[in-house]
């Protein structure tokens, strides 16, 4: 079904903004940063995709996964694309066809 291709497409290309914009949250840095908390915020600074690309894909793959200290991370740049916006507007449109 085309609308699965298109959400899928559309939810990779999310993934793909949130990790590489360096543009922080609409509630600003130091918002994020206290968010974030001191832990995480020395791992994603840990994370060097120019020196190790694929162990920098293998660190974000886990903290995905497992967290920091099992608590899940909610990024700073997960703001600049809405997944709950593009999902409705995508499916509703392809339920008015």
């Amino acid at each position: 079904n085309k609308t699965f291709i298109v959400a899928s497409c559309m939810a990779v290309l999310k993934g793909v903004f949130d990790v590489v914009t360096i543009l922080p949250d609409s509630t600003g840095w130091t918002t994020c940063k206290e968010r974030l908390g001191k832990d995480a915020l020395e791992s994603l600074r840990e994370v060097s995709f120019a020196d190790d690309p694929v162990g920098a894909i293998q660190k974000m793959i886990m903290l995905e996964l497992f967290g920091q200290g099992g608590k899940r991370i909610r990024y700073c740049a997960d703001m600049m694309v809405s997944g709950h916006t593009y999902f409705a507007c995508l499916f509703s449109i392809s339920a008015y066809k």
